[in-house]
């Protein structure tokens, strides 16, 4: 009887903070849509600055469009996290989630779009927090189905890693090609960064390790096509050619973060630690199929 009670009010607890989470979420969202949509280039270039190191003055046509597009996603986001709220579907006995799912989806959406034009820029930092708070929803859906697929029908399970294949493909892909077709003064950067290290004394110096740094990181984009043209995002699809690229991607933020580490960059090393943990559950989610069995 105890145990009973127990079990009870921990799921009451847990979908108490979904149902928290969810008006957190619309609240922060709707906020943001206004702002994507309605601002000027003043507010956008505030979005598009954000903990950038190396702030842009101006932003093109281009940019101010791709905001309000933005801003139209996370803005229909947050019209369903209030629909969810509405019918409280969280802590319903019987919830369906179909708002809710939705919801996320689309937030997930919206922020892969955001992390993608902060990633083109150059703004690292605002791109790793994207980053993130993006994986955290994702891995938020797969809880949802992983506790309550059995008794409930999500609508979208086949849908959910589409959003991650983009999010890894400009992550991986745009550094790697920067590395290795970009202006010189990418390795330039690199080679006063790493001066005076052990790094700088390898054969053929810093060069070299950013040249190998950008071979795999462009190879991610590369897999991933290769993933999407056999299906691997289906339910049930053997996950080979994704599997290698998240292993090789965890394989670079490994490099990465040991090369920051020994220069004493603290920040950019947590970051990149990050970002090996979040790309690793990915590669956990998909491996123990926490997407498409209860």
């Amino acid at each position: 009887m105890k145990t009973s009670i127990a079990k009870k009010v921990q799921v009451d607890s847990i979908m108490i903070t979904v149902l928290l989470l969810s008006f957190l979420l619309f609240f922060f969202l709707l906020l943001n849509a206004c702002g994507m949509l309605l601002g000027d280039e003043e507010t956008h270039l505030k979005y598009l600055n954000i903990y950038s190191r190396e702030p842009m003055a101006v932003i093109s046509p281009l940019q101010n469009m791709i905001f309000r597009i933005i801003g139209f996603v996370i803005g229909v986001a947050a019209i369903f996290y209030f629909i969810s709220l509405l019918t409280a579907e969280a802590v319903r006995s019987r919830g369906h989630y179909f708002f809710l799912e939705w919801a996320v989806y689309i937030s997930i959406v919206g922020l892969s779009l955001f992390g993608g034009l902060l990633r083109s820029i150059g703004n690292q930092l605002g791109a790793a927090n994207i980053y993130f708070f993006t994986i955290f929803l994702y891995l938020t859906l797969l809880f949802l189905i992983k506790k309550y697929g059995k008794e409930l029908k999500f609508t979208l399970k086949g849908f959910y890693l589409l959003p991650i294949y983009f999010i890894l493909f400009y992550t991986m892909g745009l550094p790697g090609w920067a590395k290795l077709f970009g202006d010189s003064k990418v390795i330039e950067k690199y080679e006063t960064m790493f001066a005076g290290s052990f790094l700088s004394n390898l054969p053929g110096g810093t060069a070299v390790m950013i040249y190998l740094l950008g071979v795999l990181e462009l190879s991610i984009p590369i897999l991933l096509l290769i993933s999407l043209i056999k299906g691997e995002f289906k339910p049930g699809r053997n996950k080979f050619w994704m599997k290698i690229s998240l292993v090789i991607t965890c394989l670079t933020f490994m490099m990465l973060c040991f090369g920051l580490t020994i220069i004493f960059n603290f920040a950019g090393a947590t970051n990149l630690l990050f970002y090996f943990i979040f790309t690793f559950l990915i590669l956990v989610s998909i491996s123990y199929d926490w997407c498409f069995h209860s």
